[in-house]
């Protein structure tokens, strides 16, 4: 289900269900506390899909609270908190079994998804046009990010991927760290731009990398690298 504007232009983040389910939150809280109880929300809303091969897989990587599904009251709680996001809008709370589309959508704030357990997710085509943060994300499945341009860099840093695609992707001002990364399927950075330095010291990759066609103003940091693919 992709999401266009009506003018045939990116769709604002505060148009996206996913995005709206990802800053269930939006309360004068200090921004720590504040993306603790978003990742949180997110992770719990998604817990059901877990199967206890991932939950031993991820108790490391992310709080044990955060791997809870939701009991039918808590069910009905985040349906009410969703339903304030909207406001008057129509917009419909997305099943966990959903895809996650973010495809197309423009952030005009600054991001974070640190944290975050994503199933299959597609941010096709979308646009930061602040900082966002990845960092320590765990990709269950095929993450796509095939032509997203990041205008003030990336962080990725931790994250944990299955077949992940960046072909295509922009990084203008903070370059991209992905730094200490984990690709357990085949990664895709074809035809990738940046302006600056490309990190990605000590990540792993378990499986193939695709590099051709890129294009980087300073340097790809590959230090302490494992290929194992």
């Amino acid at each position: 289900m992709a999401i266009v504007d009506a003018n045939g232009g990116l769709t604002p983040a505060e148009d996206n269900p996913w995005y709206l389910l990802a800053t269930l939150h939006r309360a004068s809280l200090p921004a720590s506390r504040r993306e603790a109880n978003n990742r949180s929300a997110w992770n719990r809303y998604y817990a059901s899909r877990l199967t206890s091969d991932d939950r031993e897989k991820l108790k490391e990587r992310v709080p044990q609270d955060d791997l809870k599904p939701l009991d039918d009251d808590e069910k009905l709680e985040w349906k009410r908190l969703f339903t304030e996001r909207t406001g008057d809008r129509d917009i419909v709370m997305p099943e966990p079994t959903d895809r996650i589309e973010f495809n197309e959508v423009e952030f005009s704030r600054t991001c974070s998804f640190s944290g975050f357990i994503f199933f299959e997710c597609h941010f096709i085509k979308s646009s930061f046009n602040s900082s966002v943060d990845f960092i320590g994300c765990s990709f269950q499945d095929f993450s796509n990010f095939s032509g997203s341009i990041f205008s003030v860099g990336a962080n990725f840093k931790k994250s944990m991927f299955k077949g992940t695609s960046f072909s295509g992707a922009e990084f203008s001002r903070g370059g991209a760290f992905f730094t200490d990364t984990i690709y357990g399927g085949h990664a895709a950075f074809n035809h990738m731009k940046s302006p600056e330095t490309v990190h990605f010291h000590k990540a792993v990759f378990n499986n193939s990398a695709d590099f051709k066609g890129t294009r980087i103003g300073g340097y790809f940091d590959f230090r302490e690298t494992n290929v194992a693919g």
